[in-house]
């Protein structure tokens, strides 16, 4: 389950930032939230709970959009491990090929750290030792 509160006082609706709740098939988008003071956003996240806020904000320099968000799991028997799986909205169909690669590529990175038993730490240092780049 997600839980979002948001902490932007005096947001404009024409600066973005909504939350869109999309349904269960990624056809439609069913609700836009706009990220007002105090508004609380609860809803359940699952393998077809697709959100997002994926319109570009348009505020000004030095407003940002701020939230808190907390996370809540329940257990489970026979846990299921996966990465996040982002879907292109309708019409974007230029976009379905790079979020298909970065879906792959973010399940390959998911997959490893967990066989390897590995964290973000210790990926970040194996990337930064194939990309040259010193450690910190």
């Amino acid at each position: 389950m997600n839980v979002l509160v948001y902490l932007n006082k005096d947001w404009k609706d024409e600066w973005g930032g909504k939350l869109e709740l999309w349904d269960t098939k990624m056809k439609a988008c069913e609700v836009k939230v706009s990220p007002v003071f105090n508004r609380c956003v609860i809803f359940n996240t699952d393998a077809d709970s697709y959100h997002g806020h994926p319109e570009p904000m348009t505020c000004p320099e030095g407003v940002f959009r701020r939230s808190i968000a907390l996370y809540y799991y329940s257990i489970e028997d026979k846990p299921f491990r996966r990465a996040t799986y982002y879907q292109a909205r309708p019409g974007e169909g230029s976009k379905k090929i790079m979020v298909k690669i970065d879906n792959a590529m973010v399940a390959t990175y998911t997959a490893i750290k967990g066989r390897l038993g590995a964290n973000d730490k210790i990926i970040s240092k194996i990337l930064k030792f194939f990309s040259g780049k010193k450690s910190d």
